[in-house]
């Protein structure tokens, strides 16, 4: 027991309801879903400033806790990735190889001499990486699916919002860990019904209920890692927080997109 109370001491998030947290999520989602059906490029937008926010908000904490980071890079590498993504993906690509490059030559600041020795900088990366490329994975895949299909992206946007509100709201606290994404995943087992008989391509129906199973069980493990990138769960970081659970959801609803037969 004591294994697990520790385990969830460091990884679990209790969302704390004070303050206007609830009403930002809101106009946060409502201006997410109005972005997403402008055009990938607003989307794109909106998203990637949201990426960068969460590079800079994580890259601070890391320097908080004596870990050398670049922050202008995580959050300046998180946006141009983000947009990338609206291009194609080749360019997305070279966005990312550019970052990590980036990052180990100078992995604390642009106005420090470059590092020469690669394990050095690899080593100094750490940082810099984790807080600017996760975020922008996520952004970038959520930026792809709305390139699949307008349906694709509403089921993402639907079953992952769905898994925050209920999260957010039905969380239990401290001594009741469980509730919250238990009440998340259900709301995302709704959204997947809904989505069997709307039958979004390039999924179908069967398909629609394998990807909501997937859903189900990323979203809680994306807040996970969210708190793995943090040096503490509890460490504040709104903008991470706003897109932990989509860390692995949307990248894992592209690959089910490209493998999804046609």
């Amino acid at each position: 027991m004591r294994a697990v109370s520790a385990f969830a001491d460091r990884y679990a998030v209790v969302p704390d309801l004070r303050g206007p947290r609830i009403r930002l999520g809101v106009l946060w989602t409502a201006a997410l879903f109005v972005a997403a059906f402008v055009d990938p490029v607003a989307l794109a937008l909106f998203l990637g400033v949201t990426a960068a926010v969460a590079g800079l908000q994580v890259s601070g904490r890391w320097h908080d806790a004596r870990q050398p980071a670049n922050q202008a890079l995580a959050a300046g590498a998180a946006f141009v990735i983000v947009m990338a993504a609206a291009v194609n993906n080749v360019v997305l690509g070279l966005a990312v190889v550019l970052f990590a490059a980036l990052s180990v030559v100078l992995p604390v600041s642009f106005h420090d001499a470059p590092v020469t020795d690669p394990k050095t900088g690899a080593r100094l990366a750490w940082g810099t990486l984790a807080a600017g490329f996760p975020p922008a994975l996520a952004c970038a895949a959520a930026v792809q699916v709305s390139r699949v299909d307008a349906m694709a992206l509403l089921f993402l946007l639907g079953a992952v919002c769905t898994y925050d509100a209920g999260d957010f709201l039905c969380n239990g606290g401290p001594r009741r860990r469980l509730v919250g994404p238990l009440a998340g995943m259900l709301g995302v087992g709704v959204v997947s019904a809904a989505m069997y008989f709307a039958q979004p391509p390039p999924f179908g129906s069967k398909g629609s209920i394998g990807v909501g199973l997937v859903l189900c069980v990323a979203c809680p493990l994306g807040q996970l890692l969210g708190s793995w990138l943090l040096p503490r769960a509890r460490t504040p970081a709104p903008a991470l927080r706003r897109l932990d659970s989509w860390l692995i959801a949307a990248p894992a609803m592209v690959v089910a997109a490209w493998i999804a037969p046609s």
